[in-house]
């Protein structure tokens, strides 16, 4: 956490009431504009107090969508679906 911290890198403490929210399943991605943005399922984005919103949209917007089926059913969230999904650039 030092180490984060000490690179200029935000910590959001969850709780794990928040994980089993889906407040860790999270991932910052970029737009086909290039512009970051932090993607989550509307569970995960409930999860999450105002607090914590704020200070995940200090460095990025969010941008939350409703996945209960996957979250449900599937076993994982937003990140699962989106971390092995290497498109290039020219893709949009």
């Amino acid at each position: 956490m030092d180490s984060l911290s000490a690179t200029g890198h935000a910590i959001v403490d969850i709780t794990p009431q928040q994980v089993n929210g889906f407040a860790g399943n999270v991932l910052e991605v970029r737009t086909a504009e290039d512009t970051p943005c932090i993607a989550m399922s509307s569970a995960a984005y409930h999860a999450f107090t105002t607090e914590q919103r704020a200070t995940l949209t200090a460095h990025a917007p969010i941008v939350h969508a409703p996945i209960p089926t996957i979250e449900q059913l599937g076993g994982g969230s937003v990140r699962c679906m989106l971390a092995e999904v290497f498109l290039p650039k020219n893709a949009f």
